[in-house]
């Protein structure tokens, strides 16, 4: 039995689909993150993003009020939806949430943004307009329908209308399984090839053995029997007569202990190709976090600020995304409309920051230098920015 799905939009809720997940499926993916080299590049992107802050921003002084409201209401929850929200982006490219409203002060609250999980959810789309319309989830035998008005969906790398986007870990899969081929084939060639092994050399006819007349080949197959070719051997004392005897003829017997060879750097060269490849998946040049052999500590750090660009970009998305799904809905429902108040993450970096940084510097360390700029050098905005705390009855 599927329940309806009623929708903020004007579609009804008969004409709807359900699209189709991403090929990557859940279980190859917590495989995939024990992966140390993926795990480090998942830890990456997403330590900046929930470590970093949200602000509440209004265009209207006048809306100071409700936009206080809404701080109340989101910023709480930043924390645990940035959480997953990175996690299931990264992971699948998409993430969905049941939203839990509930009513104080006769207005509209958030109560919870519960996560969903990707192996039973489907995304509900509406075959008139391609629009996202809710969650069907599967609940044994029955399918539990999410309406519009309770759901939020996270996605990253949307292809049109293909609501599951495309996930960073989508990208690492190809250089994962080639890399767990590299490590089973090399496993296979280190045990063929580990340690040292006998190579007995034998004339046809037949020798002295244990007291009887004993075909060569037959001796030769007893005399392997006591070895092991693993790098580690036991020999018996009579065994060691006989090989001594049998070595005393050297025209006729030939026994030699082989070393054995190297051959491993190529596997090793491989599986650094594959961990780079799976780097670059997740938006990161390989050089600010893997061990570099070559270049400047400049370009590390330049390549470290293209990557940190990269996650400010998914922060923002995840952001816009979240204004447009929840934050205007919480003002339509509780005040009629939708007011110029919205979510806004701090850049994680600013290179303007950086410059207002050393001027202010500059101003507290250089009597002169500045002196022509303080008349119309607006201090105040300048410590605001940079957060330095200051008296409100200081006038400079």
């Amino acid at each position: 039995m599927v329940k309806q799905i009623p929708s903020v939009v004007s579609v009804d809720s008969s004409d709807y689909t359900l699209s189709q997940a991403s090929p990557v499926k859940p279980d190859d993916v917590r495989a995939m993150r024990k992966d140390p080299t993926i795990a480090l590049a998942r830890l990456m992107v997403r330590a900046p993003i929930i470590a970093g802050s949200w602000t509440i921003e209004c265009d209207d002084d006048k809306l100071k009020e409700v936009a206080d409201m809404l701080a109340l209401q989101v910023l709480p929850l930043r924390y645990r939806l940035l959480e997953s929200a990175t996690q299931g982006l990264i992971d699948f490219g998409w993430q969905p949430y049941e939203i839990v409203w509930g009513v104080q002060d006769s207005k509209f609250v958030i109560s919870k943004i519960k996560p969903l999980l990707q192996d039973v959810t489907k995304i509900v789309v509406s075959d008139e307009t391609g629009d996202f319309v809710g969650f069907l989830q599967e609940d044994s035998d029955e399918e539990i329908a999410v309406s519009t008005f309770k759901s939020l969906l996270l996605n990253m790398n949307v292809e049109c209308d293909y609501h599951y986007g495309q996930s960073y870990m989508a990208n690492a899969q190809e250089a994962y399984n080639a890399a767990k081929t590299i490590m089973k084939n090399a496993n296979i060639y280190d045990k063929k090839i580990a340690g040292a092994h006998w190579v007995i050399y034998f004339p046809n006819g037949s020798s002295l053995y244990n007291g009887q007349e004993t075909n060569n080949e037959d001796i030769a197959k007893n005399l392997l029997s006591s070895l092991e070719n693993s790098g580690s051997f036991a020999i018996p004392y009579q065994t060691r007569e006989i090989l001594d005897t049998l070595n005393a003829n050297a025209q006729a017997w030939s026994i030699d202990l082989k070393e054995a060879g190297g051959g491993g750097n190529n596997f090793e060269e491989r599986l650094q190709r594959c961990d780079r490849e799976k780097v670059r998946a997740f938006g990161i040049p390989e050089r600010s976090i893997l061990e570099g052999q070559f270049g400047t500590k400049a370009e590390a750090d330049s390549h470290g600020d293209f990557a940190l660009l990269g996650i400010e970009l998914l922060h923002y998305n995840i952001v816009q995304q979240f204004n447009e799904q929840i934050v205007k809905r919480w003002l339509r429902i509780n005040f009629g409309e939708e007011y110029p108040v919205y979510v806004v993450n701090q850049p994680l970096s600013d290179s303007s920051t950086k410059f207002l940084q050393e001027v202010y510097r500059s101003l507290l360390s250089n009597n002169d230098g500045f002196l022509n700029e303080m008349s119309s050098l607006d201090l105040g905005a300048l410590r605001d920015r940079l957060k330095v705390p200051y008296t409100n009855d200081n006038n400079v």
